[in-house]
């Protein structure tokens, strides 16, 4: 069992492996979160303010008018952050799911400094 700080810490950790991924891979970057329609960002900054704003999310990822999505829940074990994606992003998803394997398994919980939105 870890604390929330740190559970939000690795949270935060593979979140932003998948975005820095996508991002480097030229998606475009959008959140569902269950209301009337997704929502589109411009910035991988402006689409961080939001992702952490409910217990669950899609991001979608947009190329050439397909979509793919991963999606999260948030507040678990942290590690456990993706609950499941587009079977196409499996490479994409590497690092992350490296993250989450090494804290889930041989992570050492301690404290993190720290970490500011």
């Amino acid at each position: 069992m870890c604390s929330v700080r740190m559970r939000q810490f690795v949270e935060r950790q593979i979140v932003s492996a998948v975005l820095d991924e996508a991002v480097r891979e030229g998606f475009e970057l959008g959140l569902d979160d269950g209301g009337d329609e997704p929502q589109w960002f411009l910035t991988r900054e402006a689409l961080w303010k939001e992702i952490f704003a409910t217990d669950g999310v899609y991001l979608l990822l947009r190329m050439h008018q397909r979509i793919r999505s991963v999606y999260f829940v948030f507040g678990n074990d942290g590690y456990d952050v993706i609950c499941d994606y587009s079977g196409s992003l499996g490479l994409l998803l590497e690092r992350a799911n490296a993250l989450a394997e090494y804290w889930e398994g041989e992570g050492e919980w301690v404290e993190p400094p720290s970490v500011s939105d």
